[in-house]
């Protein structure tokens, strides 16, 4: 009840916001196509998986007073697995998926500057190709699918320095809706079950910063950002096929 009232909460503030709105300053639609390469580390209270990734990010906005953007993203790389239990493998395949679709309101002041308060949906898949590989002791891995959906709501500021130059910066809340973590535990054996795990509860945060440039009709944009969830521990499920054992998905970070 209490997340139920904090989002109305936050919802209603973002339709109070969208009435002070001049829609007649900003007017235009853009589309963007960005490469990303970024560190990735994924940790849980025994194990961390560490590594870069390089993606693809593209996104149509469309502005008119209100703004409505939609984008999608994908990214590989390759991680490095840690764990004092189970031992250490290197290079393992990983991939993520992301797409989103918000809303907001654009405010314009003196100078032209323009503030974006937005929220949104989003939807996540992060796949981890461990299945067949073996660690330092002897332990036996697994694929592993994680998925989020959720609700983005944030802000944009943007500024132009001068003529061709300017600068963007955007924080974002993520309101975590659900995930659901899939983990092919036949792989290992077939005395395991593939099982899959509901969580309820966690929550994100992403930031950036990016200095733009314009070059006739097209800018270009070049910064740092972040990207980062906390997810609680799931639900437990039976893993084994004589019921003799229970599993979660334990709590964990992403950066």
């Amino acid at each position: 009840m209490r997340r139920s009232l904090c989002l109305f909460a936050l919802l209603l503030s973002f339709l109070i916001l969208a009435e002070f709105v001049n829609a007649q300053e900003v007017k235009k639609d853009s589309f963007v196509l960005a490469a990303e390469l970024y560190s990735f580390t994924y940790k849980e209270p025994q194990m961390r998986d560490k590594g870069v990734f390089l993606g693809i990010l593209g996104s149509y906005t469309y502005r008119d007073g209100l703004m409505l953007s939609a984008s999608v993203r994908g990214a590989v790389g390759e991680v490095d697995y840690s764990s004092p239990i189970s031992g250490e493998v290197a290079n393992i395949d990983d991939s993520v998926f992301e797409i989103r679709g918000l809303a907001g309101a654009d405010m314009t002041f003196d100078g032209g500057a323009v503030l974006t308060p937005y929220l949104g949906l989003g939807f996540r898949r992060l796949y981890d190709n461990s299945g067949g590989k073996a660690t330092t002791t002897g332990a036996m891995g697994y694929d592993r699918e994680s998925t989020y959906n959720y609700i983005p709501i944030g802000a944009e500021y943007s500024t132009m320095l001068n003529g061709n130059m300017g600068i963007k910066a955007a924080f974002e809340y993520d309101y975590f809706l659900y995930g659901v973590q899939r983990t092919y535990l036949s792989q290992v054996s077939s005395y395991y079950l593939d099982v899959e795990n509901r969580q309820e509860s966690g929550w994100g945060l992403r930031w950036s910063a990016v200095l733009t440039a314009k070059f006739h009709d097209s800018e270009v944009e070049f910064g740092p950002f972040l990207r980062y969830w906390e997810i609680d521990d799931s639900d437990w499920k039976v893993c084994t096929v004589d019921a003799a054992f229970i599993c979660k998905e334990p709590e964990n970070k992403t950066t």
